[in-house]
This record gives C-alpha cells, sequence and structure tokens, in this order.
C-alpha cells in the first residue's frame, strides 16, 4: 500500500508526463522486477516473499533447446520461448496454490505442436512444493473438502524450493539427503556473497537440472540436461510481468459453491 508521499510522486508523474507515457514507463520498470509479496499478503505465506506466486504474473523465458526424434538417431535444435503464468490461486489456512500454466522444463524432451503443461505451485510456511496436473487436481479436490484435515497433503520429493536459498543448504526428500554423491536432492551452490540470484542443482543419473532463482522475481535461469539420449533445454527469463497484485486469491475456508464452480471452469 502507497504512502501519501508516494501517491503525490506518482499523481504528479501521471500530471507531468502525460497517463501514456507513464503507463509505459511502469510497463519499462516492470519488466524484470521483484514486486513485495508481503505488501498485499502479509507475512502468513512467507515463501511469496521470495516467489511471487500471484494471479497473473507472467515469467517468459527464451533459449536454444535441442531433442532427439523417436526412434531416429536425430537431433533437433531451435531456439524456443516459453511462457509460464500463473492462471488462478487458492487459499486455505496456511496453504496457498497457485495453478500455472506452461512452465521451464516444457524445454525438456521438446515436441513441436506440443501444449504447455499445466500444475501447480504450493506452499506452506517457508517451502514451495511442484504438482503435475494430477496431483493438482487431488490436492484442489482435498483443499475444498471442509472435512479433509490435509495430513499427508504433499510430499517431499515434491519440494523445490525451501528458502531462504543458503548457500550448502540441501532439501528435498529425506530419504536421500544423506547419499555422499549429493545426487536426487536440491543442492543450493556457493556464489560470491555480492550476487543476489541463487544457483540451486538437482543431480541424477538419467539427468540434471540446474537453475537460477532471484528472490522477488522466481526462476531467471533454468537448464535441463540428459545424461543419455540428447535432449536439453538452456532458458533465460527474458521478461516478468505482474499483472494483479490487487486481485485476493479464492479462499477455500469459505467452502462456498462459488469456489467450486470457479474450480470446474479455471482449470479443466
Amino acid at each position: 500500500m502507497a504512502d501519501a508521499s508516494q501517491t503525490e510522486l506518482l499523481g504528479g508523474l501521471m500530471r507531468k508526463c502525460g497517463s501514456a507515457y507513464f503507463l509505459a514507463l511502469v510497463l519499462l520498470l516492470t519488466t524484470i522486477c521483484p514486486i513485495p509479496a508481503h505488501a498485499v499478503l502479509g507475512d502468513d505465506v512467507p515463501a511469496l516473499q521470495y516467489f511471487p506466486l500471484l494471479k497473473g504474473n507472467v515469467w517468459m523465458y527464451e533459449g536454444p533447446v535441442a531433442w532427439t526424434i523417436v526412434n531416429s538417431g536425430e537431433v533437433r535444435r531451435k531456439e524456443l520461448t516459453i511462457r509460464m503464468e500463473i492462471t488462478e490461486t487458492y487459499r486455505r489456512g496456511l496453504v496457498w496454490l497457485a495453478l500455472f500454466r506452461g512452465h521451464p522444463f516444457d524445454g525438456a524432451w521438446y515436441e513441436a505442436g506440443g501444449v504447455p503443461s499445466r500444475g501447480a505451485y504450493l506452499c506452506v510456511g517457508y517451502r514451495v512444493y511442484e504438482l503435475d496436473e494430477p496431483r493438482t487436481a487431488d490436492v484442489l479436490r482435498r483443499l475444498q473438502d471442509p472435512k479433509d484435515g490435509l495430513a499427508n497433503l504433499v510430499s517431499e520429493d515434491e519440494l523445490v524450493f525451501d528458502f531462504p536459498l543458503l548457500p550448502g543448504k540441501r532439501f528435498g526428500d529425506t530419504k536421500q539427503l544423506a547419499r555422499e554423491d549429493g545426487r536426487y536432492q536440491w543442492l543450493v551452490l556457493p556464489v560470491s556473497p555480492t550476487v543476489a540470484a541463487r544457483e540451486l542443482l538437482n543431480d541424477t543419473l538419467p539427468g540434471h537440472i540446474r537453475l537460477q532463482f532471484e528472490e522477488g522475481i522466481g526462476i531467471t535461469r533454468y537448464e535441463y540436461v540428459h545424461h543419455g539420449t540428447v535432449s536439453e533445454s538452456h532458458l533465460t527469463l527474458v521478461a516478468f510481468t505482474p499483472r494483479t497484485l490487487r486481485e485476493a486469491p479464492l479462499r477455500l475456508e469459505q467452502h462456498s459453491g462459488e469456489a467450486k464452480n470457479r474450480h470446474k471452469s479455471s482449470f479443466f
């Protein structure tokens, strides 16, 4: 919420520059700029202060991808643009569910004519879990059921962010955290203290994911490389557009008929 001095400053800029110029300036400044999620959500969903999973926010990624044609040794390459958008958000107690359309992982195992993936990020406290489409449907059904106490709602192998991302930190499936080779878990890599972004690695025998994350923006670089058959993508964030800071999430603790109807029309 802007204070009086900020409101007066913005009004002065609009009068001096004209509304069209002022709107263009705002769009330029928000192309890839962090947004203070706590300003509209409070501190009860702390993960959103790091990853602004708000309805209407859009991330645009570009970069080279390579893939192998099925039943062939032919490898093809192209420059790809991927758009990730938060299409809906839901809230029940301390649980925040943000549905997305499109994801940087769509560049892995790319196929021409493929449709953007659908899924969700689920936030509880400082943790963010990533759900595929079937799991999203199941979780949303449970969130809408007032008789469901939400025990075992998520699994540790779905954990993708555990904030704050301190260098050397490991998280993920607890069964894997003691591995001496460091595989099958997320590792926050060492970086210079002057660098704002954090580097994360999840290395497995079949392939690895390496990404860069910046607080208040989200994923700014995403790399997937398969260790066998050629399939890889190297995507970089080229634009971040926060769209609807003022729109509140649908609060599922109300369990209203409106909530159920909105769920049916927004995702499936």
